[in-house]
């Protein structure tokens, strides 16, 4: 018996009404699924609307058209969705790319990693919560002196950090992170990254990972999408994708990857892709076991 995933997104649409005149497209009719202990990467450039797919799934947006289905339960109907709020609210979370807007200013780090908990009623008693926000600033390389700062006080890698141990801290089966290192520097990156990877192991959740760099996506994801213009062009394992391109789209942001090797840098070719020739049409399918194309 196949196990039912954690995520399913059904031909979602997304419009937003600017005004009697004029609609933004931002997602077009969209299918994935992200199993149970999955990391499924969304990946493409600015305005293809990966975020908006993220705000979507959380309840952000109220979607145009199509389904949104949470461990079986279609949470963007609204009936289904109050009888299994208390199960959404605690078991989807989702990191955003600024951690200082998504941070409280006025709490400090021990009140923002344990107001879930306490919404949630997990813990009997204050010992055991602060037990709880001690041991998860541990998990994300903190030690107890942060538990009395403020966001402003903290650098950007630490309000992260703080943003990630908040929402861990209750055992999700689902962690949605939007951009989550794209305002973080290069050095930065790579250890939060890591920290995604070694909690993701550990905890075992599911992770809906949205970034525009694919080199990060290739080093985290066990599948990827490619979206275009609020498509997706091409979907498959990490490594099927990469080594087996087959949108021009997807052969272009694969292409224009820096490698740490100067020499083949020099002499490798990036291959070009118009994307104001995308229409959008075609059909999404299966071409191969799980690579998924739109032609």
């Amino acid at each position: 018996m196949t196990e039912t995933p954690v995520l399913e997104v059904c031909d979602l649409v997304q419009d937003f009404l600017i005004n009697r005149h004029f609609t933004v497209k931002a997602v077009s009719g969209i299918t994935f699924t992200v199993a149970r202990g999955e990391v499924f990467g969304l990946v493409g450039e600015t305005g293809s609307g990966k975020s908006t797919v993220a705000r979507s799934v959380m309840g952000v947006n109220r979607i145009t058209s199509g389904r949104i289905i949470f461990k079986g339960n279609e949470i963007s109907n609204k009936a289904v969705f109050h009888l299994h709020k208390a199960d959404v609210q605690k078991n989807m979370q989702i990191i955003f790319q600024d951690s200082a807007a998504a941070l409280n200013p006025h709490m400090t780090v021990a009140q923002i990693i344990g107001e879930p908990l306490e919404i949630n009623r997990v813990c009997k008693n204050k010992e055991e919560l602060d037990g709880i926000i001690n041991d998860n600033l541990y998990l994300v390389g903190l030690s107890e002196i942060y538990r009395d700062k403020y966001p402003g006080e903290l650098s950007g890698g630490q309000r992260q950090r703080v943003a990630i141990a908040r929402s861990i801290a209750i055992h999700p089966d689902l962690i949605i992170a939007d951009e989550p290192i794209g305002s973080l520097d290069i050095s930065i990156q790579a250890q939060i990254v890591t920290l995604f990877q070694e909690l993701q192991k550990k905890h075992r959740f599911s992770f809906l990972f949205i970034a525009h760099d694919l080199s990060i996506i290739r080093f985290i994801s066990d599948r990827i999408a490619v979206m275009l213009k609020g498509k997706i062009v091409e979907m498959a394992g990490t490594e099927e994708l990469f080594t087996h391109p087959l949108h021009p789209y997807t052969k272009s942001l694969i292409s224009s990857v820096p490698t740490p090797d100067p020499r083949y840098e020099r002499t490798k070719k990036i291959i070009e892709y118009d994307t104001s020739t995308f229409t959008g049409e075609g059909e999404f399918k299966e071409v191969s076991t799980g690579h998924y194309l739109l032609n």
